[in-house]
């Protein structure tokens, strides 16, 4: 018997393993592999919610036209405007969005003894739940099983999009106030990032010229009237942890370093330039002389819908937007600070001061709010 021979063929079979020294380059190059494409698809994930989130706010603003032509011009919605901008509203947590998604969606019921259990009182201030609640059988509630399935059909978006928010004792994902148990649990309309979207609808009946940033926005309009309020979406400014990313929104001392530019905690007066450099219109500015203090002659439009973005966070004040536009300043420990007067409409066309923004030596316009990962549509202009 020839031993070598057969030896040999042992030795063909026989399997050569990984050193360590292979095994861990191998990994290594794994990893940054790995660490390359993450970015990339990541990046690619977000585009694509953007562009789900603007095709979603098309489809809304289709459905605000659609109801206004068959309702002789009326902007849907079971309050006004002003109604949902009253003081109550900032702890009862009755959004904009809601009020809307009422007329557009269905869900307003009369009750009667048979389904009374599952009714929902609903409301922008004490005294409009307690009509709603007044005449018993024949007063106005919500059934929140009816919206979307039992509505004029105006709006009705797929349901992982139209996300009914939890109204934790700690403020979580929605306002929660000694009254909001009381309060319908009407779905809220998220973006593709699964964060509830803010509707600004003008008040028809505000200030017509605009002199101050009280006549454009209000916290509320227990001060008076406006074009904007506030308190009309409280509910979701004021939550301690938003949507599906739990995100806090407010400038509560909680440790959050990037609160929202909308965000309760800080003051009145600095929501009002907020919302007015926000959503005045760019393209009509009232009187230019009057450089960074400039205010807008016109809305973005009679309803305006926003999300937050990628960073969930309406109007972040780590945002590039809010910090080109001094409108923040960072501070020891990472924390964030209004700057100045805040995010003023004025940044539209001018740098700080009078210094008017140029493009190849000519007066230019850049809208602040594209400085944002937020994102916008205007509707009823």
């Amino acid at each position: 018997m020839d031993l070598n021979r057969h030896t040999g063929r042992r030795d063909l079979c026989r399997t050569r393993g990984f050193t360590l020294l292979e095994l861990l380059v191998v990994i290594a190059i794994i990893s940054v592999v790995v660490a390359l494409l993450l970015p990339a698809i990541g990046g690619a994930r977000n585009v694509a919610r953007n562009a789900t989130t603007q095709t979603l706010m098309r489809g809304f603003g289709d459905a605000v036209d659609k109801f206004r032509q068959d309702n002789d011009g009326r902007t849907p919605g079971v309050f006004s405007a002003r109604q949902m901008g009253h003081q109550d509203n900032e702890n009862l947590g009755f959004t904009a969005m809601e009020n809307v998604l009422l007329d557009l969606a269905g869900g307003v019921v009369t009750p009667d003894s048979r389904d009374a259990t599952i009714h929902f009182a609903f409301g922008p201030s004490n005294d409009a739940i307690q009509e709603n609640q007044r005449y018993g059988p024949s007063g106005r509630f919500v059934r929140p099983d009816f919206i979307g399935s039992d509505g004029p059909g105006y709006f009705i978006p797929p349901s992982k999009y139209f996300v009914e928010q939890e109204r934790g004792p700690d403020g979580s994902h929605f306002q929660q106030s000694a009254s909001s148990a009381n309060q319908a649990p009407i779905p809220a309309f998220v973006d593709a990032w699964g964060t509830p979207m803010l509707l600004w609808v003008e008040d028809e009946f505000g200030p017509r010229e605009i002199r101050e940033t009280n006549d454009f926005a209000r916290r509320n309009a227990s001060g008076g009237s406006s074009r904007f309020y506030w308190a009309s979406n409280a509910g979701f400014l004021r939550s301690l942890a938003l949507g599906d990313r739990g995100r806090n929104q407010t400038w509560a001392a909680s440790g959050n370093t990037a609160p929202s530019l909308f965000g309760d905690g800080i003051s009145a007066a600095q929501l009002s330039t907020n919302m007015t450099g926000i959503l005045g219109n760019p393209s009509y500015p009232r009187d230019l002389d009057q450089g960074v203090n400039t205010l807008p002659a016109a809305a973005r439009g009679r309803i305006v819908i926003q999300s937050a973005g990628t960073d969930a966070i309406f109007l972040a004040a780590s945002d590039s937007g809010a910090i080109n536009s001094g409108a923040t300043q960072r501070s020891g420990g990472g924390n964030y600070s209004i700057a100045g007067q805040g995010l003023r409409y004025g940044r539209n066309f001018f740098t700080d001061g009078s210094t008017r923004l140029e493009r190849n030596g000519s007066p230019a316009t850049e809208d602040v709010a594209e400085r944002f990962n937020d994102i916008f549509q205007s509707f009823g202009n």
